[in-house]
Order: C-alpha cells, then sequence, then structure tokens
C-alpha cells in the first residue's frame, strides 16, 4: 500500500512498488473521461473488488486528481502564452498602422498646401481623393483596434466590415460613399515603445 507523503513525483507515473500491470490498469483508469473501477474490471477480465483494492491501495483518486490539476496546468500555460504571442502581433500590427498613418498625415499635409493653391473647380476630384484617405484610415485603424474619429475603437462584425469595406471599394470604382466627417487630427509620431 502506497501513503499520500509516499508518492514520487510525478504521481500519476509508475510508482515504487507498483507493478507494471497495476501501472497499466490505473493509466487506463487515469485517462478515462468518466473515470469507472467498474470498467476497468471489465477492460482486464478482473473482478472489480480487485481493482477497487489496488485503487486504493495505489492511491488511483489521489494520483489521477493530480494529473488533471497538471494537464490544466499545462493548458492554462499553453492558454497564457498564446495570448501573449497574439498581444505581441496585435501591438506591432498597431505600430505599424500609426508608423504608415504618421507618413500619410506629411503625404497629405504637402498635398492640402498644394489644394490651396489651385484654383477652386480643380478642387473638387481631391475631395474625393481625401474621402477615399479619410475611409481608408478608419478601416485601417478599426482594423487593428484603434479609437477611430475620436470615440473608442469600434467592435464590428464580419458582415460590419465586410460592407464598410463594399463601400469603400464603391468609393474607387467611382462612387462617392465614403463619409463625409471630419478626419481625425493625427498627433506627432510617438517615441517607439520600449521592447
Amino acid at each position: 500500500m502506497i501513503r499520500v507523503e509516499e508518492l514520487r513525483d510525478p504521481a500519476w507515473e509508475r510508482q515504487t512498488l507498483e507493478g507494471e500491470k497495476q501501472y497499466t490498469q490505473f493509466r487506463v483508469f487515469r485517462d478515462m473521461p468518466n473515470r469507472q473501477k467498474r470498467a476497468v474490471a471489465r477492460h482486464f477480465g478482473v473482478s472489480e473488488r480487485t481493482i477497487a483494492e489496488t485503487a486504493k491501495n495505489k492511491l488511483w483518486d489521489e494520483r489521477a486528481q493530480r494529473y488533471d490539476a497538471h494537464l490544466e496546468a499545462v493548458a492554462l500555460a499553453v492558454t497564457e502564452r498564446n495570448v501573449r504571442s497574439d498581444a505581441a502581433e496585435n501591438q506591432r500590427r498597431i505600430k505599424e498602422v500609426i508608423e504608415e498613418e504618421y507618413k500619410l498625415w506629411g503625404e497629405a499635409m504637402k498635398k492640402v498646401r498644394e489644394l490651396l493653391s489651385m484654383p477652386a473647380d480643380e478642387r473638387t476630384a481631391v475631395q474625393s481623393a481625401a474621402n477615399l484617405l479619410r475611409e481608408a484610415h478608419r478601416m485601417g485603424r478599426l482594423a487593428v483596434g484603434l479609437h477611430t474619429e475620436g470615440g473608442k475603437a469600434e467592435a464590428s462584425s464580419d458582415k460590419t466590415r465586410d460592407s464598410d469595406l463594399e463601400a469603400f471599394l464603391d468609393s474607387l470604382a467611382g462612387g462617392d460613399t465614403a463619409p463625409e466627417s471630419e478626419v481625425p487630427p493625427v498627433p506627432p509620431m510617438p517615441p517607439a515603445a520600449a521592447e
């Protein structure tokens, strides 16, 4: 008989003075979705009493619980690693969007200066281009969860994103369905985040 304090770590592995057959029986029990000693007895063609005694003497329930706790810890570690990886990827994308916005802002300011020097009748085509730029800006920020138009990042479903994309593509094809809202001011380029 094994006492709890005598269990070798990891407890779900073969223990001292546990025969191969007993360990195999335990592994079948340990790996069952609904652990039942009766099912183990049937599987090995032995009496339920024999399995019950072996399970008691070899602490099957305690060992199986420790195995469950181990699996839960492993699953949690994997989940945490995936969340950290996803967060890092999202931060990388946000940084790319911010850098691209900063470049576009500089280019847009040059164009605005050129526009101001143009005759009024030539400014209409530029207004359509500005609408397209505004929509591209909004969609880029939405794609990485950044604020748009001075508010919080909009939670959008795939359906909303698809309709936004269709409207944007329509505007590229010659329609003028892009929103006429004010473009929010672009702040100066933030310092690079410490990594």
